[in-house]
C-alpha cells in the first residue's frame, strides 16, 4: 500500500479501535504516517520502544499491599482517553518481550492496566528480509494485529515534501530522477552505509543550503553521508545544471517567446524554479510559459501547483488561467 491507503487504514483502525501492524523496509516514512494520523485526528501519540524494555518494566514492578502482591502501572502507558499507542520497532525486541504483549494487542490490557478508551495500539517493524536488525514474530502475536504492508511511492512523497516546503531542488531532481527517491537493496549495497529513502532525502534537505556553499569535493562527501556516493553524485550533477535553466525574469517577461529547454533535467529543474516563485501575480504568465512544454511536464507542473495552492493557502488553482489550462487538458489526470 502507498502511504496515503496506508494512513485511510490507519483512520480505519482508529475509528474501530483495531490493533494494527505497519510493515515495511527501513527510511520510507512508517513513523512519520502514524505522526501525521496523530495530527490529523488531534490525538496524543505515545512511542515506546519496547526493545528498550524488558518484561517486568512493560508489565509493571510488584509492590506488597495489605500482605498481596500488587503491580505498579509504568507511567509510560496511556492514562488519557482516545490516545494512539504507538510501538515502533516493535520486532526489534527480544522474543520474551513478546508473550507480554498478547493481551496488550488483543485486549488492550496488561495484568491490571487497561488502555483508556478510545485509546487504539499501532505497531511498525522492518521486513525480515531487509537485514535490519528483526526477531521473527510468533505467529500468536502477528494474528493478534491487522497486518498492512507499507511501501514507498514517489507522488505520495512529492506530495508530502511540498507540503511540508521541502527545497524544490530535491523536488525537481526527484522528478527527474524517479528512481532514486528510494534505492534499497541490502544484499547489493557494496559497503554503503546508507541509501537514498524518504528519511535520508528529508535529511539530505535541512543541510541543503549549508552544504551548497562547500567546494564540490566537500559537497560529494557531505550528501553521501545520507544518499550512498552514486546517488549524491547524480544529485550534484543535477544541481549544477541549474546554470542551464532558462533566465526565469525573461521567462515572466516574455512567457510566449522565451527558450525552451529540451532536455528533460533541464525541463525539470525549470519546473523546479517556476514552481517556488508562482504565485497571484505572476501565474498567468508561467501557466502561458508551461502551455508550451510537451504535455507530460504540464501534467506534472500543475499537479504540484494544486498541492501548493492548498498548503499556501494561494488558491492558484482558482484563477482563469488554471481553469482554462484544465478544460483544454481535462484528459490528463491531475
Amino acid at each position: 500500500m502507498t502511504p496515503r491507503e496506508i494512513l485511510k487504514m490507519l483512520h480505519i483502525a482508529v475509528d474501530n479501535n483495531i490493533s494494527t501492524f505497519i510493515w515495511g523496509s527501513p527510511g520510507i516514512g512508517k513513523s512519520a504516517i502514524v505522526n501525521q494520523l496523530a495530527v490529523e485526528l488531534n490525538r496524543e501519540l505515545i512511542d515506546i520502544r519496547v526493545s528498550m524494555l524488558d518484561p517486568v518494566e512493560l508489565r509493571g514492578l510488584p509492590y506488597i499491599k495489605n500482605g498481596r502482591a500488587s503491580w505498579s502501572i509504568p507511567d509510560f502507558l496511556p492514562d488519557k482517553e482516545n490516545t494512539i499507542l504507538f510501538l515502533d520497532e516493535i520486532n526489534t525486541a527480544p522474543p520474551s518481550m513478546q508473550p507480554v504483549l498478547y493481551q496488550l494487542i488483543w485486549e488492550g490490557k496488561i495484568g491490571e492496566y487497561k488502555l483508556p478508551k478510545g485509546s487504539t495500539v499501532i505497531a511498525a517493524g522492518n521486513l525480515d528480509t531487509d537485514r535490519a536488525i528483526t526477531t521473527k514474530m510468533s505467529t500468536a502475536l502477528g494474528s493478534r494485529f491487522w497486518n498492512l504492508n507499507f511501501e514507498p511511492d514517489l507522488e505520495d512523497w512529492l506530495h508530502w515534501a511540498v507540503n511540508n516546503t521541502l527545497s524544490y531542488d530535491i523536488l525537481s531532481y526527484l522528478r527527474f530522477r524517479p528512481a532514486n527517491m528510494y534505492k534499497f537493496d541490502p544484499t547489493t549495497m557494496k559497503g554503503e552505509k546508507t541509501f537514498p529513502c524518504p528519511r535520508t532525502w528529508e535529511q539530505t534537505n535541512k543541510i541543503l543550503k549549508s552544504v551548497l556553499i562547500l567546494p564540490v569535493k566537500y559537497q560529494l562527501d557531505a550528501f553521501s553521508g545520507f544518499l550512498g556516493k552514486a546517488v549524491a553524485t547524480d544529485f550534484i550533477g543535477f544541481l549544477q545544471i541549474k546554470d542551464k535553466l532558462p533566465n526565469i525574469k525573461n521567462i515572466l517577461e516574455n512567457p510566449k517567446t522565451e527558450e525552451i529547454p529540451t532536455e528533460p533535467s533541464i525541463i525539470y529543474a525549470t519546473l523546479g524554479a517556476l514552481l517556488e516563485i508562482s504565485d497571484l501575480n505572476n501565474f498567468d504568465k508561467i501557466t502561458t510559459y508551461i502551455s508550451r512544454l510537451p504535455n507530460e511536464f504540464q501534467t506534472v507542473f500543475m499537479r504540484d501547483i494544486n498541492i501548493k495552492s492548498k498548503v499556501k493557502f494561494i488558491n492558484l488553482t482558482e484563477l482563469a488561467c488554471y481553469t482554462k489550462w484544465a478544460i483544454k487538458n481535462s484528459h490528463f489526470q491531475i
